[in-house]
């Protein structure tokens, strides 16, 4: 997207220096252009388990993945490509944080299962999404019988 910085007193100092800019000449005015830019989601590091994991039935797991994008990534869960809602016995939360010296956004998705079940056997993926693209991560999880 390229913005035309005609209201520049409404653009922080700080803002200015960070951003690139394209000087040019339109009828004798000077017209600064500031391209902002995206960013799609990358994780800096694999955080979901790289093995499956084996529970049983009424354990609890808990998995979380951080992205980093510009704008902020949304973070979210499938189990076997299917999208998982923030209800029982799902726990679905997440936080965006800043990433110091840097125009990134850190987003931490949190997935919580406090009892599982054998339904909940497959492969969970998180995956990140903005404007500019997607990033996805996923491990597995086996969950038998309890009485096996």
């Amino acid at each position: 997207m390229v913005k035309p910085a005609r209201y520049p007193s409404l653009v922080s100092n700080f803002l200015i220096h960070r951003l690139p800019k394209f000087c040019c000449q339109i009828n004798r005015k000077l017209l600064f252009v500031f391209l902002i830019s995206t960013v799609p989601p990358a994780f800096p590091a694999q955080t979901l388990p790289i093995f499956k994991q084996r529970k049983v039935e009424d354990e609890a797991v808990s998995y979380s993945c951080t992205s980093e994008a510009k704008p902020a990534a949304k973070i979210l869960w499938t189990l076997n490509g299917k999208s998982l809602a923030n209800i029982p016995p799902y726990s679905i939360s997440s936080q965006i944080l800043p990433i110091p010296r840097s125009e990134l956004m850190r987003t931490i998705g949190y997935l919580v299962i406090d009892k599982l079940t054998r339904e909940q056997t497959g492969k969970f993926s998180c995956i990140a999404i903005n404007d500019a693209g997607r990033a996805i991560q996923s491990t597995e999880l086996e969950v038998p019988c309890k009485y096996h």
